[in-house]
């Protein structure tokens, strides 16, 4: 092998990075309407254990989401394959915590 053939080029993830920064925008709106939905709970003191139960299901959401992402990147670029369904995978994984945060919060 040459030294060339041996270099890893991050091209090849690029799709993959790109579809990572629309999950930052996925992730940045998810987190604002979570905000929005959590105060709009605030003033019910009986619904605090379902409000914090919904924030660790949509904390455990956003780091499944963006391990998923991160893995499929490096494993792209180590391997040298575009992995462009890790981001998208990590962004389902995200709207499904916060829908699922929406339906505990609301149905407290």
């Amino acid at each position: 092998m040459t030294p060339t053939e041996q270099t890893r080029d991050i091209r090849v993830v690029a799709p993959s990075i790109g579809l990572a920064l629309l999950q930052l925008v996925v992730t940045g709106l998810v987190l604002l309407f979570a905000f929005w939905d959590a105060f709009s709970q605030i003033a019910c003191a009986e619904c605090f254990p379902a409000a914090q139960t919904a924030r660790w299901v949509l904390t455990g959401a956003l780091v499944v989401g963006w391990v998923i992402t991160f893995a499929g990147i490096v494993t792209g670029y180590i391997r040298q394959r575009a992995r462009s369904w890790a981001p998208l995978v990590g962004s389902a994984v995200i709207l499904g915590g916060y829908l699922l945060f929406r339906s505990i919060i609301y149905a407290a």
